[in-house]
């Protein structure tokens, strides 16, 4: 008898309940048992039982794809959501005895709907809704969270709900989590028993990479998420792979296999590490790739991989973005309730007003429910920890070139060919999952911090090795979180760097060349973004200088003298003349309009409406600037100190950098002490700026002690800008307290009466250059000036070009600028050369002008 006329009633019955109401859910263990006994009775039918077989089954199939479709996690819902799922793991599980296959596996992967290609610009999207298994992947707290501010569905996920509050959210995700962590294990078992059947594995791989593809560019900033799959359904997907990726074994996994030709995983215009995309095709045809075969493990590493950047990192951008709208619509929210209170009922009724409201409250519900969704997705602690378990295992195959055992590490001096191929994504996708985690759930890193020590240490010790000094920045800002001083939680962990065997020798050069490169970043920002980087910099050395062995490795450095060392120093120097101005100009600015204008208010009120606008508009820049500035500037001023302290026999004494040193002070303690210094006065200006002039004008005097010397007092007489005896003579009287009406020093006695010392030796090398210049005026030889600043040279040096500068002056220019002034070629410090024969002869003229000069005395 046929199997149509025995089983096709059974199987169509039992096919139909899975329509009807919630009180007859099929059994999904019965229907197991009836298609097994049909596919075995099938076995010694005619050739034709695989057709008969797809004529049963293919509309279960169906039945059970569309009984899946708008569920959600809400509590209603929870049988429902489940029992196709179910039904769909007892179907593919069924194996042929004969044969040793499963025979639904094969009929589901034949379907011309499991793995279609995209035939529109919506590629994600369209992907998940006509792919066979992309709506069991749609399960979420939203039946449709996509990004058109329309959550339908989502009323259900947040019944009966206002806004929640931050206490309230952890308890309320807890229950939601857990329906979707029961449902994507469902999801895992139905995926995993279609790759373990040898039929189905290829054409279910292909559905994996076709979900990654597809969706790739959720990773971009301005992607357009309209055309792309929703957050809930990328997070399913990342979940599925971290559990088919939580068994491989690192061993396993083929470090070349993002180079084979038959590669699963869409790099077409990733940025590698630190090649560009011709230096990767010329690289990859020095490899033998003829008879490489990927295996299993590999493909679904390499896939879970591109999971997390498209998955995870993509839903914390958007958790960011939303929340940045969510909180520029409270503030016009805000407003305009303002503006409604000022000009009462009358304009509150106006059709415009209402509308506005309306439309501003709609916004702020739907983007409030936008966050809670994505929260929830995000601070699931069972997919967080299985994700930072996969996070060091990513972050070991990316650094596997460069180090296999992370006890006894070499580093390379040349980078390895096959990191530099590799591409970003790999390691941004780590560290971007790492700060959003010690940020939010610091208890589960360190939980499960594994190897991250070591692999950050190496890291940040290989910057070098990468080309794109942004990504290294966010190494940086990774290691800044987990400093004991901004996380008292994380000091083990901390302590696991500094301790590790390459961190003495390594750890500090590497962060000092790092803050002299992070200049340039490659972002519009840049300028902006550098001084942040910097900070945490300055953080990290700050607890590194408590550990004798980092610190004695500084000062090391410090008496070298190496080129890096010496634009590290220059670069402190250059941020600190930018943000003590930038600090004092927005002071000057609070003072002027706050202090002076808005004081005088019959002048204040004489001002046009647009004119007090544009001022009110100014003092809150500058108000907005100054705490920005300021908390900047006492963080590097504190590195400046440290720096200065216990060993002055710095590059910063040099002839080029000590003058630049004592320009920079001269300059903000007139500011700060000078005849001028009232304009910095300010109502409760360190509660309500962080602004203390006595704090910045100690942390000044205490980097002029630091360096005091009678070199360092020539290079504060040198000072044509800003030094003047008078001047400072007056600032010495008031930092010891003459005339004040406590009589006290501004400062310690002991302080102060330095400080006075110094500057009596800054007066006598003044009056000795001023004598000088008495006696020599402009009548020295052309040939001793310097090309650009026209003055006598002390170091004259050759340029490739054949123009001579003084030594100090050319590598002042190069700190910002590596060409040459002349030509505009590249220049490096290398290429200066020494004239030795030029400065003997302007010794030797200085020699007997001074001779010639006492003699006629």
């Amino acid at each position: 008898m046929g199997w149509t006329v025995c089983f096709g009633p059974l199987v169509s019955k039992l096919a139909k309940q899975l329509l009807e109401d919630d009180k007859q859910y099929i059994d999904d263990e019965v229907l197991g048992k009836i298609v097994l006994e049909l596919v075995n009775t099938g076995q010694c039918a005619a050739s034709s039982s695989t057709s008969r077989l797809s004529e049963e089954l293919i509309p279960v199939l169906s039945i059970l794809r569309n009984c899946i479709s708008a569920v959600t996690a809400s509590h209603r819902m929870d049988q429902l959501a489940e029992h196709p799922l179910k039904v769909l793991i007892r179907l593919v599980s069924i194996k042929m005895i004969a044969l040793k296959s499963r025979p639904v596996s094969d009929l589901l992967v034949s379907r011309t709907d499991f793995c279609p290609l995209p035939m529109t610009d919506f590629n994600g999207r369209e992907f998940v809704r006509i792919s066979y298994l992309g709506p069991f992947f749609c399960l979420g707290v939203a039946a449709n969270d996509d990004d058109n501010f329309c959550y339908e569905g989502s009323e259900r996920f947040l019944e009966d709900l206002d806004l929640l509050k931050e206490e309230q959210k952890g308890g309320y995700y807890g229950g939601i989590q857990s329906k979707l962590g029961g449902h994507r294990n469902l999801l895992h078992k139905v995926v995993h028993t279609l790759l373990a059947n040898s039929n189905s594995r290829e054409k279910t791989l292909d559905f994996l990479s076709q979900m990654l593809k597809s969706n790739r560019k959720r990773t971009q900033i301005q992607a357009d998420r309209s055309r792309l799959a929703s957050n809930g359904v990328m997070m399913n997907f990342l979940s599925v792979m971290l559990d088919l990726s939580e068994k491989i074994q690192l061993e396993k996994v083929q470090n070349e296999y993002i180079f084979y030709p038959n590669c699963r995983v869409d790099l077409e215009d990733e940025t590698r590490l630190a090649m560009s995309s011709d230096q990767v095709a010329e690289f990859v045809q020095t490899l033998d790739l003829s008879n490489c075969k990927p295996t299993f493990n590999t493909e679904c590493f390499y896939m879970t991989c591109h999971a997390l950047a498209v998955g995870f990192s993509s839903t914390v951008d958007h958790l960011k973005n939303s929340k940045r709208t969510l909180d520029d619509i409270q503030r016009q929210l805000k407003d305009a309730q303002e503006k409604i209170s000022k000009r009462g009922p009358g304009y509150a009724n106006h059709p415009n007003v209402i509308h506005h409201m309306r439309t501003l409250k709609n916004y702020q519900e739907n983007f409030a429910k936008a966050v809670i969704r994505d929260e929830c997705l995000l601070f699931d602690e069972f997919l967080l920890v299985r994700t930072v378990k996969f996070a060091s295992k990513q972050l070991a195959l990316v650094l596997r070139p460069i180090a296999t055992d992370y006890l006894n590490v070499t580093l390379p001096l040349e980078l390895p060919k096959t990191f530099g191929a590799t591409p970003e994504l790999y390691v941004e996708s780590v560290i971007d999952f790492l700060t959003f985690l010690i940020k939010k759930e610091l208890n589960i890193f360190l939980q499960n911090s594994a190897d991250f020590a070591q692999q950050l240490l190496i890291m940040i010790c290989s910057t070098h090795l990468i080309k794109n000094p942004f990504l290294s920045s966010k190494v940086v800002t990774v290691i800044f979180l987990l400093c004991p001083l901004y996380n008292p939680q994380a000091r083990h962990f901390f302590s696991q760097i500094l301790n590790h065997p390459i961190s003495e020798e390594n750890l500090f050069p590497s962060l000092t060349k790092f803050y002299a490169d992070v200049e340039s970043t490659g972002a519009h920002t840049e300028f902006y973004d550098k001084f942040n980087i910097r900070r945490s910099i300055q953080v990290i050395f700050k607890e590194m200088w408590q550990h004798g062995a980092h610190r004695n490795r500084l000062m090391q450095m410090a008496r070298d003298c190496t080129q890096d060392f010496f634009r590290f120093t220059n670069m402190i120097i250059n941020d600190m003349t930018f943000l003590l101005d930038e600090s004092m100009t927005n002071l000057k600015t609070i003072h002027d309009i706050e202090w002076v204008e808005m004081n005088d208010t019959a002048a204040w009120a004489a001002l046009s409406q647009e004119t007090r606008q544009q001022k009110l508009d100014a003092l809150s820049q500058a108000k907005s600037s100054v705490k920005t500035w300021l908390v900047l500037c006492n963080d590097t001023m504190e590195l400046f100190i440290s720096l200065t302290t216990d060993n002055p026999q710095y590059d910063f004494l040099s002839t080029s950098s000590g003058e630049r040193v004592a320009a920079m002070l001269n300059h903000n303690i007139i500011q700060l002490c000078g005849p001028k210094c009232s304009v910095l006065k300010l109502r409760d200006a360190e509660r309500r700026f962080g602004w203390n002039p006595k704090l910045l004008l100690g942390q000044v005097v205490d980097v002029y002690l630091n360096l005091s010397s009678e070199q360092f007092a020539e290079n504060i007489a040198q000072d044509e800008r800003s030094y003047n005896p008078d001047v400072f003579k007056s600032i010495v009287e008031k930092i010891l307290g003459v005339g004040s009406a406590s009589g006290r020093p501004i400062l310690g006695m002991g302080q102060s009466e330095r400080f006075k010392n110094l500057m009596e030796m800054a007066e006598r090398h003044y009056n000795e250059k001023m004598q000088s210049e008495m006696d020599w005026g402009e009548d020295y030889p052309d040939e001793f000036k310097d090309a650009l600043c026209y003055t006598m040279m002390a170091e004259p040096t050759r340029l490739p070009s054949g123009h001579v500068l003084d030594r100090k002056n050319i590598l002042r220019h190069l700190l910002s600028d590596q060409t040459n002034p002349f030509t505009r070629q590249p220049l490096t410090v290398e290429e200066l050369v020494p004239d030795l024969e030029l400065k003997e002869r302007i010794q030797q003229w200085i020699k007997e002008s001074t001779a010639a000069r006492e003699q006629n005395k």
